[in-house]
């Protein structure tokens, strides 16, 4: 009876290491076969995407069965009006690895400050035949919608250099100020202590008449007989309407600034906003960005004039 009990567990322990060396023998020498692959659009080829929403757009690659190597699919682009790392950027290969039957490849829409109108831009994923895949290239189309801000963005810059007192002097040693005020003469938004100034003009802001300052704080004791290069931009990100005003002669370096005892050293605009439509004058009520303004409120001069930044800011 040993004897047998001996000789059955022998049979059922080579029948075990039969099975599993057969298993192991057929991974082993699998072969690569050939598959089919195709590529389903995640994304409408016809809708434009907002660039200001920074979309992700994504598509797959599917093989009919698996492969025992990685698959390659080249993407390329063909034509369009868009440009790639300024507008868009995509994938330019998508792996399908080995074992594995499907891979997504994706396309970004990046956001620029630009006004463009509806750009398009069209890829080709994959070629007619690649490792161990038949396969018809597919041409995608996306469509890129232009972005624009319901915020109004003021710049003012005065940068350069010039022969100042001590040799080469930069502009930005010049201090100039950006301010806004409400109806009631509030301070809204100030800009103080960079070059250039900037102030955004939230569209949440409740409608109001602003009053825009443009000022020359000081002019740290340069006497140079020359204007500062002064200019004022006024836009919404992504908009074809911009205002962009040369204010250089209005402010002499040589005169100084408000805090060197000159009461001229300022320009004001009034920006009326109604919901998210800003509208920019003068003291003509001309929608440009120019001239000293005549009828400027006593309260917000007295304020201007009398300020004191470190309490402001």
């Amino acid at each position: 009876m040993k004897n047998i009990k001996i000789k059955l567990l022998g049979l059922s322990f080579l029948f075990a290491l039969s099975c599993n060396t057969d298993d192991n023998t057929n991974n082993g020498t699998r072969e690569a076969s050939d598959a089919k692959a195709s590529v389903v659009v995640n994304f409408s080829q016809t809708t434009p995407y907002n660039e200001g929403d920074e979309d992700v757009l994504s598509y797959t690659i599917t093989l009919d069965k698996p492969q025992i190597a990685d698959i390659y699919a080249d993407v390329s682009f063909v034509s369009g009006t868009a440009t790639e790392g300024e507008d868009f950027n995509f994938d330019h290969v998508v792996v399908i690895p080995a074992n594995q039957i499907s891979a997504t490849g994706t396309i970004s829409i990046l956001k620029d400050i630009e006004f463009e109108t509806t750009e398009t831009l069209t890829l080709k994923i994959g070629s007619n035949r690649f490792v161990n895949a038949a396969f018809t290239p597919v041409q995608l189309t996306v469509n890129i919608g232009n972005f624009q801000e319901n915020n109004l963005t003021i710049d003012l810059s005065w940068d350069g250099t010039f022969t100042g007192a001590s040799g080469p002097t930069d502009f930005c040693d010049v201090d100039m100020d950006l301010e806004l005020l409400n109806s009631a003469g509030d301070y809204v938004e100030t800009s103080y202590s960079d070059c250039p100034e900037q102030i955004i003009i939230s569209s949440t802001l409740p409608d109001d008449t602003y009053t825009l300052v443009v000022s020359l704080w000081t002019n740290n004791g340069e006497t140079a007989v020359l204007d500062i290069p002064a200019n004022l931009d006024i836009y919404k990100v992504g908009s074809q309407t911009t205002y962009s005003g040369d204010l250089s002669t209005f402010f002499p370096l040589a005169d100084g600034g408000l805090d060197n005892g000159n009461s001229n050293a300022f320009l004001e605009y009034t920006i009326v906003k109604s919901g998210t439509t800003f509208t920019v004058t003068d003291q003509n009520s001309v929608q440009v960005l120019q001239g000293r303004t005549s009828n400027f409120s006593q309260l917000i001069k007295s304020k201007i004039l009398n300020k004191n930044k470190n309490k402001i800011i």
